[in-house]
């Protein structure tokens, strides 16, 4: 986070759920955010964006958007993160059998009263995203100002999801994000590595030997093709077939602004540097035959 940080990164995502399956886990993500805003004493410069209303790791088939399970949520997160107001709230999920009204109703009530800021919509689908944020705009409420779905230049191997309720962006939902030029906060937007080097190597190498980072989540010869795609145009341009990937998000007609991970610090300043490369309708078009 130092790096991310000294580097211009300024948005930091987390969830009340991270770290949930973890023995003595629960809410250690948050509790780590929090302790470096107040080492660092830079709350005012960074954007914190935390998601609540996951279902319990324990009980994944079952949603927890009642007004009840959010105000739990929302209230052990501010106080995991040693904050007032949540930037960015994120509902986690979403919960079909509950409407959009109710669910609305209940954000509002946390813009009210100051604990939040502005709310936005995790792995849900674009009708129910029109349709809350119909209501909003009908009732004078806030609506959700982003939405954030699994999205990479590599498509995962779904279904099935490891989690119930997980979405990832595809064509329909892309399509409704350009038309209504809405903003997107894509996660596992580096498709957990498939496009390292350490990939690129595998690939040039016939794709025998090791196991390629992001297998199972990933490999598919779609995926393959498109790791050939951005390997040519990274070595056209002089730069890394994971940079290309990310500038495939950063360079689509409407807002992008892909959730980074990495677990070495060196790589912060190369991840940053996708956001420089400007992509041509041809690479683009390239990047997905």
């Amino acid at each position: 986070m130092d790096a991310f940080f000294e580097h211009g990164g300024r948005l930091i995502d987390t969830a009340h759920f991270y770290a949930d399956w973890h023995p003595r886990g629960s809410g250690m993500s948050e509790r780590t955010v929090g302790a470096w805003l107040r080492d660092r004493k830079i709350r005012d410069q960074v954007i914190v964006g935390t998601k609540g209303g996951h279902p319990k790791v324990d009980d994944l088939d079952h949603p927890r958007l009642s007004s009840a399970e959010l105000e739990q949520d929302l209230s052990e997160s501010l106080e995991r993160l040693g904050i007032e107001q949540i930037d960015m709230y994120w509902l986690h999920m979403d919960d079909l059998h509950r409407s959009v009204e109710e669910i609305i109703g209940t954000l509002a009530a946390f813009i009210r009263d100051g604990r939040v800021k502005r709310i936005a919509a995790s792995n849900w689908t674009t009708a129910r995203i029109e349709a809350a944020n119909a209501y909003a705009e009908k009732t004078g409420l806030s609506g959700f100002v982003a939405s954030q779905p699994n999205w990479s230049l590599a498509k995962p191997n779904w279904p099935p999801t490891p989690v119930p309720g997980l979405l990832a962006m595809d064509d329909t939902a892309l399509q409704w994000h350009v038309e209504n030029h809405f903003p997107v906060i894509p996660y596992t937007s580096q498709a957990t590595g498939y496009f390292s080097e350490r990939n690129v190597a595998w690939m040039r190498g016939g794709f025998e030997g090791s196991a390629p980072l992001g297998g199972p989540k990933y490999d598919s010869p779609l995926n393959r093709q498109r790791l050939r795609q951005a390997a040519s145009i990274a070595e056209k341009r002089g730069v890394t077939a994971n940079q290309i990937a990310l500038a495939f998000l950063l360079n689509q007609p409407m807002p992008v602004y892909p959730i980074i991970g990495t677990a070495k610090p060196h790589r912060i300043p190369e991840i940053l540097e996708a956001a420089n490369i400007n992509l041509s309708k041809e690479e683009l078009d390239q990047l997905i035959l």
